[in-house]
């Protein structure tokens, strides 16, 4: 869902929100992070999912959705972000491609809060060249050369 969620805020209040308040206010409870996956552009529900349940980990963070690790960290600074390297990329793009975008997400974490990796699977048919690019991206990052 790249140009959002397939449910209306009002929806998602009603029939979702006390099922995921539910588990991250138990998680929370006993020390633990709890961590929603999803992919595609979720702005609409945003607010709600980390600010008003709490959530504190989001996975399969989707570039390509307008999910960018820059732009969630203005909205929710210590959100602990998973993903970010595009399925997409990952799959159809060059090497250096790949080498870009996975080093633009590392940039935009600050190196904190951030486990890189693609932001959904890895498709049948990846380039294994492009994984290897996106692992050794992620090997070389230094936020302290920053």
């Amino acid at each position: 869902m790249q140009n959002g969620v397939i449910y209306s805020p009002a929806a998602f209040r009603r029939v979702i929100f006390d099922g995921l308040k539910i588990p991250s206010d138990a998680c929370r409870k006993e020390g633990m992070v709890y961590c929603y996956r999803t992919d595609g552009n979720i702005w609409a529900i945003f607010d709600m999912m980390f600010s008003e349940i709490g959530i504190r980990a989001y996975g399969e963070v989707d570039r390509l959705a307008d999910m960018t690790v820059e732009k969630i960290r203005r909205r929710a600074p210590s959100l602990i972000l998973l993903g970010n390297s595009s399925s997409a990329t990952l799959h159809s793009a060059s090497e250096a491609e790949v080498r870009e975008e996975t080093a633009r997400s590392l940039r935009e974490s600050g190196g904190t809060g951030f486990l890189p990796g693609p932001s959904n699977a890895i498709m049948a048919g990846t380039p294994v060249k492009n994984l290897f690019a996106m692992a050794e991206e992620i090997e070389k990052y230094n936020p302290l050369a920053e």
